[in-house]
């Protein structure tokens, strides 16, 4: 790989970087505009991991997610807490889910690889708060975030697909 393009994939991942973090400040922001349930989240930082799956391979995506979940906690003083840990728990499972889902299928479709991330993060984010605190994570809980998978998949998906449609050929020339 030339220099040139060795450049090129870390600014595209630094960008998604950036992008990723900025729209989990708010997505965090609106979560409070509406408490009827505090710890729903749309996704929104979701979608630049989404766009990284489709584009880079697994150990950018790695360090994307690794960015993702330490910088905003990190800023907010948050590290190591519990709503760290389930952060990290669920986008962990969920950009591997995502990454292994696109790469061993070629059909796999931008909307099966966001589904199958939205799940595995509710399922990710459930297991930690049952080892964080047992008495908290029931199955009706799993059921309900299993439950909202979709629509936080879909809306994952359409927003990556067009950002792609859109800017994609601006952003990634030299994808991997």
């Amino acid at each position: 790989m030339s220099t040139r393009s060795q450049s090129n994939r870390i600014s595209q991942a630094g960008l998604l970087l950036a992008l990723s973090v900025a729209a989990g400040f708010l997505d965090s922001a609106v979560m409070h505009l509406f408490p009827v349930f505090p710890f729903l989240r749309i996704g929104l930082a979701n979608i630049f991991v989404l766009i990284a799956v489709l584009r880079f391979p697994g150990g950018i995506v790695a360090a994307l997610v690794a960015g993702k979940v330490l910088i905003p906690h990190a800023v907010c003083g948050t590290l190591f807490s519990a709503p760290f840990m389930l952060g990290l728990s669920g986008s962990v499972l969920s950009a591997a889910g995502m990454w292994i889902t696109a790469k061993t299928s070629a059909k796999s479709s931008i909307l099966l690889i966001s589904l199958c991330g939205a799940a595995l993060h509710n399922c990710g984010q459930w297991l930690a708060l049952k080892f964080f605190m047992p008495q908290a994570a029931d199955w009706f809980l799993l059921g309900f975030l299993t439950g909202m998978s979709p629509v936080t998949g879909l809306l994952t998906a359409s927003a990556a697909a067009a950002l792609l449609h859109r800017v994609g050929g601006m952003l990634f020339e030299n994808p991997a």
